[in-house]
Protein backbone atom coordinates (compact mmCIF):
# COMPACT_ATOMS: atom_id res chain seq x y z
CA UNK A 1 0.00 0.00 0.00
CA UNK A 2 1.35 3.81 -0.50
CA UNK A 3 2.55 5.43 2.31
CA UNK A 4 1.45 9.62 2.72
CA UNK A 5 4.64 11.10 4.70
CA UNK A 6 4.09 14.67 6.56
CA UNK A 7 7.44 15.09 7.19
CA UNK A 8 9.01 18.73 8.85
CA UNK A 9 11.81 17.92 9.76
CA UNK A 10 15.30 15.83 8.82
CA UNK A 11 17.43 14.39 11.23
CA UNK A 12 20.90 14.93 9.86
CA UNK A 13 24.01 12.52 11.31
CA UNK A 14 27.57 12.34 9.87
CA UNK A 15 30.72 10.55 11.07
CA UNK A 16 33.71 12.99 11.34
CA UNK A 17 36.22 10.41 10.04
CA UNK A 18 34.20 8.47 6.94
CA UNK A 19 32.15 11.49 6.24
CA UNK A 20 29.27 9.00 5.80
CA UNK A 21 25.96 10.63 6.26
CA UNK A 22 22.45 9.49 7.62
CA UNK A 23 19.15 11.28 7.05
CA UNK A 24 15.56 10.62 9.01
CA UNK A 25 12.63 11.75 8.57
CA UNK A 26 10.43 13.46 11.28
CA UNK A 27 7.31 14.98 11.69
CA UNK A 28 8.62 16.95 14.77
CA UNK A 29 11.19 17.19 17.13
CA UNK A 30 10.64 15.62 19.76
CA UNK A 31 11.09 11.96 17.68
CA UNK A 32 14.64 13.14 17.68
CA UNK A 33 15.45 11.35 21.08
CA UNK A 34 13.89 7.45 19.54
CA UNK A 35 15.76 8.35 16.14
CA UNK A 36 19.12 8.94 17.87
CA UNK A 37 18.90 6.00 19.84
CA UNK A 38 17.80 3.70 17.35
CA UNK A 39 20.41 4.82 14.79
CA UNK A 40 23.32 4.52 18.10
CA UNK A 41 22.15 0.79 18.43
CA UNK A 42 22.31 0.37 14.50
CA UNK A 43 26.25 2.08 14.89
CA UNK A 44 27.25 -0.26 17.69
CA UNK A 45 25.78 -4.07 15.95
CA UNK A 46 27.15 -3.36 12.67
CA UNK A 47 30.65 -1.61 13.28
CA UNK A 48 30.86 -3.33 16.46
CA UNK A 49 32.12 -0.18 17.47
CA UNK A 50 31.42 2.35 20.46
CA UNK A 51 30.26 6.28 19.79
CA UNK A 52 32.94 8.00 21.83
CA UNK A 53 31.86 11.98 21.14
CA UNK A 54 28.73 13.68 19.69
CA UNK A 55 28.88 17.51 18.22
CA UNK A 56 24.96 18.82 18.28
CA UNK A 57 24.14 22.36 17.53
CA UNK A 58 22.58 23.74 20.63
CA UNK A 59 18.93 23.15 19.89
CA UNK A 60 16.52 22.20 23.12
CA UNK A 61 16.07 18.49 21.26
CA UNK A 62 20.10 18.28 22.13
CA UNK A 63 19.79 19.46 25.21
CA UNK A 64 17.26 18.62 27.61
CA UNK A 65 17.92 16.47 30.57
CA UNK A 66 16.16 12.89 29.17
CA UNK A 67 18.57 13.34 25.80
CA UNK A 68 21.42 14.09 28.08
CA UNK A 69 20.92 11.41 30.85
CA UNK A 70 21.11 9.02 27.70
CA UNK A 71 24.27 10.37 26.50
CA UNK A 72 25.60 9.76 29.94
CA UNK A 73 24.60 6.33 30.48
CA UNK A 74 26.11 5.48 26.49
CA UNK A 75 29.47 6.78 28.12
CA UNK A 76 29.01 9.51 25.26
CA UNK A 77 30.22 13.27 25.53
CA UNK A 78 28.09 15.28 24.56
CA UNK A 79 30.06 18.76 22.82
CA UNK A 80 27.29 21.50 21.95
CA UNK A 81 28.64 24.04 19.55
CA UNK A 82 27.50 27.96 19.35
CA UNK A 83 24.91 28.73 17.00
CA UNK A 84 26.90 31.85 16.84
CA UNK A 85 29.85 30.06 15.64
CA UNK A 86 28.29 27.57 13.46
CA UNK A 87 32.32 26.75 12.42
CA UNK A 88 33.08 24.83 15.04
CA UNK A 89 30.53 22.22 13.14
CA UNK A 90 31.23 23.36 9.77
CA UNK A 91 31.71 19.54 8.47
CA UNK A 92 27.55 18.97 9.37
CA UNK A 93 26.69 23.04 8.25
CA UNK A 94 27.71 22.39 4.30
CA UNK A 95 26.77 19.18 4.13
CA UNK A 96 23.38 20.31 4.88
CA UNK A 97 23.65 23.38 2.17
CA UNK A 98 25.00 20.71 -0.02
CA UNK A 99 21.96 18.38 0.59
CA UNK A 100 19.40 21.02 -0.08
CA UNK A 101 21.44 21.80 -3.25
CA UNK A 102 21.69 18.71 -5.04
CA UNK A 103 18.02 18.29 -3.93
CA UNK A 104 16.82 21.21 -5.45
CA UNK A 105 18.30 20.45 -8.65
CA UNK A 106 17.34 16.93 -8.76
CA UNK A 107 13.51 18.58 -8.52
CA UNK A 108 14.07 21.22 -10.59
CA UNK A 109 15.60 19.00 -13.43
CA UNK A 110 13.15 16.24 -13.44
CA UNK A 111 9.94 18.33 -12.82
CA UNK A 112 9.23 16.83 -9.63
CA UNK A 113 6.33 18.21 -7.27
CA UNK A 114 8.03 20.22 -4.14
CA UNK A 115 5.58 18.25 -2.30
CA UNK A 116 8.28 15.34 -1.97
CA UNK A 117 10.80 17.40 -1.20
CA UNK A 118 12.28 15.13 1.39
CA UNK A 119 12.46 11.66 -0.50
CA UNK A 120 14.66 14.28 -2.57
CA UNK A 121 16.59 14.85 0.42
CA UNK A 122 17.39 11.49 1.31
CA UNK A 123 18.23 10.66 -2.55
CA UNK A 124 20.70 13.32 -2.49
CA UNK A 125 22.35 11.85 0.81
CA UNK A 126 22.44 8.59 -0.85
CA UNK A 127 24.37 10.11 -3.86
CA UNK A 128 26.56 12.02 -1.56
CA UNK A 129 27.65 8.47 0.46
CA UNK A 130 28.07 7.36 -3.11
CA UNK A 131 30.69 10.16 -4.45
CA UNK A 132 33.93 11.02 -4.21
CA UNK A 133 34.89 13.67 -1.11
CA UNK A 134 37.54 16.35 -1.82
CA UNK A 135 38.15 15.91 1.75
CA UNK A 136 39.59 12.36 1.77
CA UNK A 137 39.50 11.67 -1.57
CA UNK A 138 37.98 8.90 -1.26
CA UNK A 139 33.82 7.18 -1.53
CA UNK A 140 32.38 7.61 2.07
CA UNK A 141 31.23 4.10 1.83
CA UNK A 142 34.34 2.33 1.05
CA UNK A 143 35.49 4.03 4.10
CA UNK A 144 32.12 3.61 6.17
CA UNK A 145 31.44 -0.51 4.49
CA UNK A 146 35.93 -1.08 3.80
CA UNK A 147 34.54 -2.49 -0.01
CA UNK A 148 33.58 -0.90 -3.45
CA UNK A 149 30.23 0.12 -3.90
CA UNK A 150 28.46 -1.64 -6.91
CA UNK A 151 26.53 1.23 -8.60
CA UNK A 152 24.79 -0.55 -11.22
CA UNK A 153 21.88 -0.16 -9.36
CA UNK A 154 21.70 3.61 -9.41
CA UNK A 155 19.15 5.57 -11.47
CA UNK A 156 18.29 9.27 -12.10
CA UNK A 157 15.87 11.29 -9.82
CA UNK A 158 12.66 11.17 -11.33
CA UNK A 159 13.37 8.49 -13.96
CA UNK A 160 9.53 7.42 -15.41
CA UNK A 161 9.19 3.16 -14.37
CA UNK A 162 6.51 0.61 -15.06
CA UNK A 163 6.25 -0.71 -11.08
CA UNK A 164 4.26 -3.61 -10.47
CA UNK A 165 2.28 -3.10 -7.36
CA UNK A 166 0.69 -6.53 -5.56
CA UNK A 167 -2.93 -7.03 -5.82
CA UNK A 168 -3.30 -4.75 -9.33
CA UNK A 169 -4.11 -6.66 -12.51
CA UNK A 170 -1.79 -3.72 -13.98
CA UNK A 171 1.38 -2.28 -14.08
CA UNK A 172 1.62 1.59 -12.83
CA UNK A 173 3.78 4.14 -14.27
CA UNK A 174 5.32 5.72 -11.24
CA UNK A 175 8.56 8.12 -10.87
CA UNK A 176 11.51 6.73 -9.33
CA UNK A 177 12.23 9.17 -5.96
CA UNK A 178 15.03 7.25 -4.05
CA UNK A 179 16.32 4.27 -2.36
CA UNK A 180 15.79 1.49 0.09
CA UNK A 181 17.94 0.12 2.84
CA UNK A 182 19.04 -3.12 1.03
CA UNK A 183 19.83 -1.33 -2.43
CA UNK A 184 17.28 -3.78 -3.70
CA UNK A 185 14.02 -1.89 -3.13
CA UNK A 186 13.44 1.76 -4.83
CA UNK A 187 10.72 4.53 -3.59
CA UNK A 188 8.52 5.54 -6.52
CA UNK A 189 5.97 8.38 -6.53
CA UNK A 190 2.73 8.75 -8.17
CA UNK A 191 2.25 11.94 -9.59
CA UNK A 192 -0.20 14.27 -8.48
CA UNK A 193 -0.44 12.67 -5.06
CA UNK A 194 2.03 12.27 -2.00
CA UNK A 195 1.83 8.50 -2.36
CA UNK A 196 5.61 6.99 -1.64
CA UNK A 197 5.76 3.29 -3.39
CA UNK A 198 8.59 0.70 -2.52
CA UNK A 199 9.18 -2.01 -4.88
CA UNK A 200 11.97 -4.25 -6.30
CA UNK A 201 10.30 -5.11 -9.46
CA UNK A 202 10.03 -1.49 -11.97
CA UNK A 203 11.06 -1.43 -15.67
CA UNK A 204 12.74 1.61 -15.68
CA UNK A 205 12.24 4.13 -18.92
CA UNK A 206 15.80 5.72 -18.91
CA UNK A 207 15.53 6.39 -22.28
CA UNK A 208 12.90 9.11 -22.19
CA UNK A 209 15.55 11.06 -20.87
CA UNK A 210 15.54 14.32 -18.73
CA UNK A 211 11.78 15.46 -19.75
CA UNK A 212 10.32 13.10 -17.10
CA UNK A 213 6.96 13.94 -17.08
CA UNK A 214 4.81 13.40 -20.23
CA UNK A 215 3.41 16.79 -21.75
CA UNK A 216 1.22 15.94 -24.27
CA UNK A 217 0.77 18.93 -26.54
CA UNK A 218 -2.91 19.73 -28.26
CA UNK A 219 -2.07 20.18 -31.91
CA UNK A 220 -5.55 21.48 -32.92
CA UNK A 221 -6.01 21.95 -36.32
CA UNK A 222 -7.04 25.81 -37.52
CA UNK A 223 -8.56 26.57 -40.72
CA UNK A 224 -7.15 30.29 -42.43
CA UNK A 225 -9.33 31.26 -44.97
CA UNK A 226 -7.23 32.91 -47.22
CA UNK A 227 -9.91 35.30 -49.58
CA UNK A 228 -8.74 36.69 -53.28
CA UNK A 229 -8.85 40.30 -54.17
CA UNK A 230 -11.55 41.79 -55.67
CA UNK A 231 -11.01 43.31 -59.32
CA UNK A 232 -14.33 45.78 -60.80
CA UNK A 233 -11.99 48.17 -62.95
CA UNK A 234 -11.17 45.72 -65.53
CA UNK A 235 -12.83 44.22 -68.45
CA UNK A 236 -10.78 40.95 -68.08
CA UNK A 237 -10.89 40.43 -64.50
CA UNK A 238 -14.63 38.93 -65.03
CA UNK A 239 -12.85 35.22 -65.34
CA UNK A 240 -11.68 35.63 -61.92
CA UNK A 241 -14.01 34.10 -59.19
CA UNK A 242 -14.44 36.09 -55.90
CA UNK A 243 -15.59 33.86 -54.49
CA UNK A 244 -12.78 31.68 -54.61
CA UNK A 245 -11.37 30.48 -51.17
CA UNK A 246 -8.23 28.57 -50.09
CA UNK A 247 -8.13 26.57 -47.16
CA UNK A 248 -4.88 26.20 -45.27
CA UNK A 249 -4.11 23.88 -42.21
CA UNK A 250 -1.83 24.16 -39.61
CA UNK A 251 -0.85 23.93 -35.88
CA UNK A 252 -0.77 25.66 -33.30
CA UNK A 253 2.75 25.67 -33.69
CA UNK A 254 3.22 27.72 -36.89
CA UNK A 255 4.10 31.22 -35.62
CA UNK A 256 1.68 34.08 -36.55
CA UNK A 257 4.59 35.49 -38.90
CA UNK A 258 4.51 32.61 -41.36
CA UNK A 259 0.67 32.38 -41.51
CA UNK A 260 1.20 36.18 -43.10
CA UNK A 261 4.07 35.66 -45.05
CA UNK A 262 1.79 32.46 -47.09
CA UNK A 263 -1.03 35.14 -47.14
CA UNK A 264 0.98 37.90 -48.23
CA UNK A 265 2.10 35.08 -51.17
CA UNK A 266 -0.87 33.68 -51.95
CA UNK A 267 -2.72 36.98 -52.62
CA UNK A 268 -0.03 37.81 -54.73
CA UNK A 269 -0.40 35.30 -57.01
CA UNK A 270 -3.87 35.88 -57.61
CA UNK A 271 -3.07 39.37 -58.08
CA UNK A 272 -0.74 38.49 -61.20
CA UNK A 273 -3.32 36.46 -63.18
CA UNK A 274 -5.22 39.38 -64.42
CA UNK A 275 -2.06 41.61 -65.33
CA UNK A 276 -0.55 38.90 -67.56
CA UNK A 277 -3.53 38.89 -69.36
CA UNK A 278 -3.99 42.04 -69.95
CA UNK A 279 -0.60 42.23 -71.26
CA UNK A 280 -0.94 39.54 -73.53
CA UNK A 281 -4.54 41.87 -74.78
CA UNK A 282 -2.35 45.04 -75.54
CA UNK A 283 0.11 43.30 -77.56
CA UNK A 284 -2.66 41.78 -80.03
CA UNK A 285 -4.28 44.82 -80.31
CA UNK A 286 -0.88 46.63 -81.53
CA UNK A 287 0.17 44.08 -83.72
Amino acid sequence: EPVEYYVNIILNIMDHFTIYGFCYLMKTKQETYQYFVNWLKFIERTQKQKVIRLITNNDTEFTNNKFESMLLKAGIEHENCDLNKLQQNSYIKYRGQTLEAIAKNMMSDSGISEQIWDEAIMCANHVMNNTINLTTGELPFTRWHNRKPNLSYLHTFGTPAWVNIPMELRQNKLYFVGYGANHRLFKFWEQGTTNIYWSANAEFLEHDGLQKFEQESNKKQYNVIVKSPLYNDHKNDSNIDESVQEKTSITENDSMGEIEENNRTKCTEFSRRPRRERERERCKNNS
